[in-house]
């Protein structure tokens, strides 16, 4: 079966794509952190005011745990994590994890901030790296 001509072209825009999310990741690591601290604070239940600060100070005030969540959540910051340090590297794919795994339970839908808690709490039970 041939292949059509929009699809050719959508696979290497895919491709492209990945490629530049691949090359940003060093350049994003910094986002990353402050992201996965947000992430692993809200699964705990300790530290979060002070994540969130720090979120916000990297990130400017518009920053949000579910803003967070949504990065989290995403191929751009799998990539960044494998960019992390030696010693790091865990906890930044694990808070990655937590994120996807809430993204999926929520699907479109928006969770509270006691819903987006007890999910990640949840879902950093279930993950072990």
């Amino acid at each position: 079966m041939a292949i059509s001509k929009t699809a050719a072209v959508s696979k290497a825009l895919a491709i492209q794509k990945l490629a530049q999310q691949k090359a940003l990741a060093p350049a994003l690591l910094p986002k990353t952190r402050w992201c996965a601290r947000v992430v692993l604070a809200i699964a705990s239940g300790t530290d979060l005011e002070e994540s969130i600060a720090v979120l916000k100070a990297g990130m400017g005030q518009n920053w949000t745990p579910a803003a967070a969540f949504q990065f989290m959540s995403g191929k751009q910051a799998l990539f960044c994590c494998g960019c992390g340090a030696d010693d790091e590297k865990a906890s930044l794919l694990r808070a990655q994890k937590i994120a996807q795994a809430v993204s999926d339970l929520a699907g479109s839908g928006k969770l509270s901030p006691a819903e987006l808690q007890a999910s990640a709490a949840r879902a950093a039970t279930t993950i072990a790296l």
